[in-house]
């Protein structure tokens, strides 16, 4: 359910990790989509340079989809005089149904301190485009880089004990039951 989300613009190209929440529907974040091209919208990137390549070490194996529509997009804020920061994220429609690979729930529980994750990602540098690979994270609260992040339901936490890099934005955490409760969306 989880691949590695490529948009191009001319000479361009961004990489997200992106997952299925639906048989043709995916999420990830709306900066992946932040291009330098003003021209190009989101809607317009999906339709003409945007595809999913799903994990080839998957039991599916290596698979791709187009990007067919932005069907929900967060605005891509800065972060106010208190420290806070948007959420990062952005539903996308796929030009075909994945009913094969599956999808994945979600958690609205919140992310308590110490909440033992795993994220679930596409790192196209190390492993080759389109490999999965899954670390277990920690969540932490409290924080000298975001102390406004220590409430289950604040938007943006700080995770440990994994590694994120370039291409890793939009991964999901999955708690122990599976379900996503958060997307990666940078590195510190």
């Amino acid at each position: 359910t989880v691949g590695q989300l490529l948009v191009v613009v001319g000479s361009e190209l961004g990489a997200c990790t992106a997952t299925l929440i639906g048989p043709d529907t995916a999420i990830t974040n709306s900066h992946c989509f932040d291009l330098s091209d003003k021209n190009k919208t989101p809607q317009s990137l999906c339709q003409s340079g945007a595809s999913l390549v799903f994990a080839s070490n998957s039991a599916s194996g290596r698979e791709v989809v187009e990007c067919d529509s932005v069907l929900l997009k967060s605005k891509i804020a800065a972060s106010d005089d208190q420290g806070t920061i948007e959420p990062d994220y952005m539903i996308l429609k796929l030009k075909r149904p994945m009913n094969h690979r599956g999808f994945e729930k979600f958690s609205f529980a919140g992310m308590m301190d110490g909440l033992k994750v795993e994220v679930r990602k596409v790192d196209p540098i190390k492993q080759g485009l389109g490999s999965l690979i899954v670390e277990s994270c920690e969540v932490l609260h409290k924080t000298a880089l975001l102390p406004s992040a220590n409430e289950s339901l604040a938007p943006v936490h700080i995770i440990s004990r994994c590694s994120i890099t370039e291409g890793n934005s939009g991964s999901s955490l999955f708690d122990a039951s599976g379900k996503i409760r958060g997307l990666v969306f940078a590195t510190v």
